[in-house]
């Protein structure tokens, strides 16, 4: 349908992922995997309630679970290609 933009999602470019890319990659060199490009970082971070003050429901916070954040991001000057 005329007027409508269509954007697609953005692939990185390595040697696993040509396949997926919508143009002809980019000239320079292509890291062979994905696992090269991504930066993975794990971090917990425990409740911040005091232990000796109840909350509302009456409990402590001697019972909270920490919290697990995983975060996956691409290196710095990862080349990319999509098509709109």
């Amino acid at each position: 349908m005329s007027g409508k933009l269509v954007v697609s999602k953005v692939i990185p470019v390595t040697a696993d992922t040509l396949h997926l890319l919508p143009t002809a990659p980019p000239d320079g060199p292509i890291p062979g995997s994905v696992h090269t490009i991504l930066g993975q970082e794990s971090t917990s971070h425990s409740n911040d309630l005091p232990d000796a003050d109840p909350t509302v429901d009456g409990e402590t916070g001697e019972e909270f679970s920490p919290i697990r954040l995983d975060t996956e991001t691409l290196n710095a000057g990862t080349r990319l290609s999509g098509q709109v």
